[in-house]
């Protein structure tokens, strides 16, 4: 009788199955990663016996070449641990709400018409080149025959696991409404485990605050080349209502920061690929007076003289390590630049000092490892540092592949 069952059970379920159910899209319909050559680079930690990980996932594009309006309705990610399915997240109605919102936005920024690669600078920053094929962009929350619509997937859903084992592929299927259809689409991804390949120091030393780390969503994590960036500002007495980063109304000049001009070290061997040094620290002398409108206007002069990387990063340094890795080092303060581009430099050579140049409302170092040099379209990396074990960020984890955590850690790195 069991075996009869079994046996009857894929009939039962043909008839009597939910008529709205997905049926599978046919090749009229494709879905891809929006951002070109994007990585989805999981974060890894351990705690015991757990692990936990946590996937910013892709942002896609929809392409629509059928005859019917074609609308995103549900979206489904299933988590696989050695071939074996451990975990599934599921979103519907706020995922029409974000396709709702994000269109007409990108219409308005990008310009009706969109085809082929796009790399807007301003957009870039934050998606790298983005891939719309021979498509028009949708300006509504659906894709029309001819066009393709963005779907942030980004901004309403990351996919968190905990268990006994770490999570090594995800599977994304969509489900569209195609007329009076619904269809379900795979979006094939790369899924890509990272580990630091270089031997690297941490880029500063002295009592520090790590803040804006990778587990903060609403920072760095949001960007491409940004995804595992951290900050680092001076550590000092915690103040009443602003934690250990020194802001306070006293602190009117960039001297005020114990951080301010502190050497920053290359964390590894390698050769400097790129220097921005032209964005002057007199613009950004007292930090009280920062606000982002105060930005976007030294912006419409200064992006025409130094480009936009140089305006938004303030004073940079990229080194190639010649593994397929590059760090970045953001902020440096005017004048204190010591290398230029296809100079050698040692792991702990001191190449600049910290500043308060570009985006930024008080002294501090910006620190990201990328897999290019390119600031704007590289794919970011996680990165660890032989003198900052797991545990100095969580005192429970014996393993991680990046920094984690999400408001700010106290560190002491000895001189």
């Amino acid at each position: 009788m069991v075996a009869l069952f079994r046996a009857l059970w894929p009939l039962a379920f043909v008839l009597f199955a939910d008529e709205d159910a997905a049926r599978p899209a046919d090749d009229a319909i494709s879905v891809h990663c929006l951002t070109k050559d994007k990585k989805v680079i999981p974060l890894y930690w351990q705690c015991g016996q757990l692990w936990t990980t946590n996937v910013k996932l892709p942002d896609l594009l929809l392409t629509n070449r059928g005859t019917n309006p074609v609308t995103p309705v549900e979206v489904e990610v299933v988590g696989m641990a050695q071939g074996r399915q451990v975990a599934v997240q599921y979103l519907g109605e706020d995922l029409k709400d974000i396709v709702a919102q994000t269109n007409p936005q990108f219409v308005n920024k990008l310009g009706d018409g969109i085809l082929g690669e796009v790399m807007n600078p301003r957009l870039a920053a934050g998606f790298g080149t983005m891939v719309f094929g021979d498509s028009k962009l949708s300006s509504a929350g659906s894709a029309g025959t001819g066009e393709c619509c963005i779907i942030l997937l980004s901004n309403c859903l990351v996919f968190s696991y905990t268990g006994l084992m770490k999570v090594d592929d995800i599977r994304i299927t969509l489900t569209v409404r195609d007329g009076t259809e619904r269809k379900s689409i795979a979006c094939p991804i790369n899924f890509t485990p990272y580990e630091t390949k270089g031997d690297y120091l941490f880029p500063l030393k002295g009592d520090l605050c790590v803040s804006n780390l990778p587990m903060n969503l609403t920072q760095h994590r949001k960007a491409l080349s940004q995804e595992f960036a951290f900050d680092v500002m001076g550590a000092g007495p915690i103040e009443e209502g602003h934690g250990p980063f020194l802001r306070s109304a006293d602190k009117q000049k960039l001297s005020d920061y114990p951080i301010f001009r502190r050497e920053v070290v290359a964390v590894g061997d390698g050769t400097v690929a790129e220097v921005g040094a032209g964005f002057p620290e007199a613009l950004m002398s007292n930090p009280a007076e920062f606000s982002e409108e105060r930005f976007k206007e030294l912006g419409k002069d200064l992006v025409e003289k130094i480009g936009y990387q140089n305006y938004l990063s303030g004073n940079y340094i990229v080194i190639d390590h010649e593994n397929g890795e590059f760090s970045y080092y953001a902020h440096l303060s005017e004048d204190t630049i010591r290398v230029k581009p296809g100079d050698r430099v040692a792991r702990g050579d001191a190449i600049a000092a910290v500043g308060n140049t570009g985006h930024s409302s008080e002294p501090h170092l910006h620190f990201q490892l990328m897999d290019s040099k390119d600031f704007l379209t590289a794919n970011s990396l996680p990165v660890m540092f032989t003198d900052v074990p797991p545990s100095a960020i969580n005192q429970n984890c014996t393993a991680s592949n990046s920094l984690i955590g999400t408001d700010y850690v106290i560190l002491r790195i000895g001189e």
